[in-house]
């Protein structure tokens, strides 16, 4: 059928677009690239919907799209810049207490020199007050090729080493077995007339 083999397409697309979106979302160059993938992972169960499968399928299916979504998000970044990531020391050049209102909490923004990058009004941490004067010196991380934005040495986690491996397995799992389910006959809707003549006749 070929609402199956497109949808099984779709969904299978909207899997690495959910996952790749998730860190290359967090570069500003491709801000673009966070509300492609965070649209592609809500589209999944719909590409799900469109293989024609039971119900109780494409509720696992917007189960699943929350996981992605959140695992994802929370670990691709870290483990990119973990595993191709470089230490710069810089230097802080300019400090700056943002204080948007008494609702939200206070922030700092800085402005570093780290080798020839110079970074202008920086939000380095948003769990710590303050991490360092003028004059005093921080580590980033920066990646090597540019693809994600930097981070502290302590936002690093390995954990995107297994998680989105296993993430990407049972998703492509899923697919496959939505794919092999047995199809859900279209049933056409019945005009008024139709179902009226559908009624028993009183004898």
């Amino acid at each position: 059928m070929k609402s199956r083999r497109v949808g099984t397409v779709l969904a299978i697309l909207f899997v690495f677009g959910a996952i790749a979106g998730s860190f290359l979302g967090s570069n500003s160059r491709f801000e673009w690239a966070s509300i492609a993938g965070l649209l592609m992972g809500v589209a999944f169960p719909f590409a799900v919907m469109m293989m024609r499968v039971r119900g109780r399928i494409i509720l696992a299916a917007f189960v699943l799209e929350i996981g992605l979504l959140l695992g994802a998000g929370a670990t691709a970044w870290p483990a990119w810049l973990s595993s191709f990531g470089e230490a710069s020391e810089c230097e802080i050049l300019a400090t700056r207490l943002e204080r948007p209102s008494a609702k939200k909490a206070e922030r700092w923004h800085y402005t570093l020199q780290c080798g020839d990058r110079r970074l202008d009004s920086v939000t380095l941490t948003e769990k710590e007050t303050d991490v360092g004067d003028v004059g005093d010196r921080t580590t980033l991380v920066f990646d090597r090729y540019d693809l994600v934005a930097f981070g502290r040495p302590e936002n690093l986690s390995t954990t995107g080493y297994w998680l989105l491996p296993l993430l990407l397995l049972v998703a492509l799992g899923f697919v496959g077995y939505a794919a092999t389910s047995p199809i859900v006959p279209f049933q056409p809707r019945r005009s008024a007339k139709q179902q009226s003549e559908a009624k028993p006749v009183d004898q």
